[in-house]
């Protein structure tokens, strides 16, 4: 440990050097200098990798699903795993964020950066350290909605889906259901044999991203085949949509792959599972579904959020006698 050093500007700095590498710190009197020195030396090579397995621990413990966990834990894994404290300055910080929004919507970059900066703010509750990610922003607009399928492109993707199931990819069946029902992508993962009840005429949800999240939905017919195969011969605790290849639940990041596949096999724009989600609250209004019952479906507080983020411009000034789920017949290979 190094120090302290009185700079240009009045402050004094601290440097612990450890294994080859450097860190330092800035403190605003000599006195908190070397207080904080052998606290900024303690956490110099503090590994974050077995961090994050602890974090995680905690977000189970605060009652977030398991698939946020898990895709909180891919990303803060594959940031941190082989890194200590020493490790990310915030220039490097920074330089991700750059990364980031290279490659991502706006939306995402603010989802990874909340999820980082969120890990860290807990780091920092059980040991000394800087935030690299403190006062880092990132630039644009989030984009309202997803760019919707036609009705007939989103059939053509129903039908090539319930082919790939037929042929033994049970995760497949997740897009018939998600543009039948309007459920979000960690809504159909985390379903259970259990959620389907009543012969298959309604399926609960038993929590999600809300506390509107909460709600039982009627199953529309030509989707019960479907529902009560998929739950044949299981367990009530088992995966509704099965297990992958590895023996374990399916993440959202596969289903995203699926879907990307899918659409360009089926020889339409490639959407994401949001996307389906929203054309069932553009083809529900349509269909003249009372605007609260959309919006309770979906887990909405109010049917603003609906029409804000999920019901295509001009839906609302339709109205048709059929319903929206028999846009999509569901038939069983």
């Amino acid at each position: 440990m190094l120090g302290p050093y009185l700079e240009r500007n009045g402050k004094w700095r601290i440097i612990v050097v450890f294994d080859g590498k450097r860190i330092s710190k800035s403190y605003c009197s000599k006195d908190k200098a070397i207080k904080g020195g052998p606290r900024l030396a303690s956490g110099f090579d503090r590994p974050l990798g077995p961090a994050v397995t602890q974090y995680l621990l905690t977000l189970q413990d605060r009652g977030l699903s398991s698939t946020t966990v898990e895709a909180e834990g891919r990303l803060l894994m594959q940031l941190f795993a082989g890194d200590t404290l020493s490790d990310w300055p915030p220039k490097r910080a920074v330089v991700q964020l750059q990364n980031w929004q290279s490659v991502h919507s706006v939306a995402t970059c603010r989802l990874y950066l909340f999820r980082v900066r969120r890990f860290w703010q807990w780091l920092l509750s059980v040991h000394t350290a800087t935030n690299p990610w403190n006062g880092l922003v990132v630039v644009g607009k989030v984009n309202r909605g997803k760019p919707q399928l036609r009705v007939d492109e989103a059939r053509k993707l129903c039908e090539l889906s319930m082919r790939r199931y037929g042929e033994g990819n049970s995760l497949a069946a997740a897009f018939p259901v998600l543009l039948s029902l309007g459920l979000r992508a960690g809504e159909i993962l985390s379903r259970q044999v259990r959620d389907v009840d009543d012969d298959g005429g309604l399926l609960w949800i038993s929590s999600g991203k809300t506390a509107n999240a909460r709600r039982t939905l009627d199953v529309p017919p030509q989707l019960r085949p479907l529902l009560r195969e998929l739950v044949a011969n299981k367990s009530p605790e088992a995966p509704l949509l099965g297990y992958s290849r590895k023996g374990k639940a399916w993440t959202r990041s596969q289903l995203h792959a699926l879907l990307v596949r899918l659409c360009g096999q089926a020889g339409v724009p490639t959407v994401c599972p949001h996307s389906l989600r929203g054309l069932w609250a553009s083809l529900s209004v349509r269909s003249g579904v009372a605007t609260a019952a959309v919006a309770a479906a979906m887990g909405h507080s109010s049917f603003a959020v609906t029409a804000k983020h999920y019901a295509a411009p001009g839906s609302l000034d339709h109205s048709r006698s059929a319903v929206a789920a028999s846009y999509f017949p569901v038939n069983l290979p």
